[in-house]
């Protein structure tokens, strides 16, 4: 489904420049779920912000090869990339509120989406595929949510509609980055639950950044460890949580269990 090889990214700024990834290389295959995991400034965010091919708010210069269904995203023309998105790779972000367009109503933003893809025959036919959406993410009144602003809307609300959006297309795979993030425990364990939920039913395969170790323990079956810019362990969630190699992986469940305690 996925290969990235020898991908880097590095940062240009009038003071020079800044690797934040290095030589990433990883697989998924199809309905896999993979965490990426690591501290904050390890390089996380800047990995899938590239394997997505998206838009980086600064220069960077990006090298090596991220291959979806056999296409190399990185070689791709942007247009073509626009054209993935949303049908092949779905994306979610830390903030879902930054997703949502706030002077639009719900409904217009979801016909906005499957307009651009020709996936729609008109504003009925996308409050219904919206609807269907909706409630593919346990939201019970989809119609009352479409009529809506995404001020209206709860932080776990607004997550559940941005993977709906994400997801409203029927993509392969999904990247969510952060996807709990200040949400309460329960309304963090729904979310997982629902992304869950969409690879048994689907077949999505799913990448998902978190710094939480227990999220991993949970929903993936495999895990990759990174520190400043470099995978420095990968493996099968079972034997790398029983018998971590590296000093790093080792400390992040030493600061696991303090939290804990």
């Amino acid at each position: 489904m996925l290969e990235v090889n020898e991908l880097c990214v590095t940062y240009v700024s009038r003071g020079g420049t800044n690797q934040v990834v290095r030589d990433l290389s990883f697989s998924l295959g199809a309905g896999e779920m993979v965490g990426l995991v690591g501290e904050s400034g390890s390089g996380k965010s800047a990995a899938i912000h590239a394997i997505a091919a998206l838009p980086r708010p600064v220069k960077s210069v990006i090298t090596g090869a991220v291959h979806l269904n056999g296409r190399d995203l990185l070689s791709l023309p942007p247009k073509q990339v626009r054209q993935i998105h949303g049908t092949e790779l779905g994306f979610v972000g830390q903030n879902p509120f930054g997703c949502l367009q706030p002077t639009l109503a719900l409904h217009k933003q979801f016909h906005n989406i499957l307009k651009a893809h020709r996936r729609t025959s008109s504003k009925a036919d996308s409050r219904r595929q919206a609807q269907a959406a909706l409630e593919g993410v346990g939201i019970l009144e989809p119609d009352r949510v479409l009529r809506g602003y995404a001020h209206h809307l709860s932080g776990g609300m607004a997550q559940r509609v941005v993977i709906a959006m994400a997801t409203a297309l029927r993509p392969r795979m999904l990247i969510a980055d952060e996807p709990t993030t200040a949400l309460d425990p329960t309304v963090q364990l729904q979310i997982l639950d629902v992304l869950s939920d969409l690879r048994d039913r689907e077949g999505t395969t799913l990448l998902i950044v978190t710094h939480d170790l227990g999220v991993v323990a949970a929903y993936c079956s495999r895990v990759l460890v990174m520190k400043s810019g470099l995978v420095v362990e990968q493996g099968d969630v079972q034997t790398l949580f029983e018998t971590p190699a590296h000093p790093y992986t080792r400390e992040l469940f030493a600061q696991e269990e303090l939290s804990a305690a």
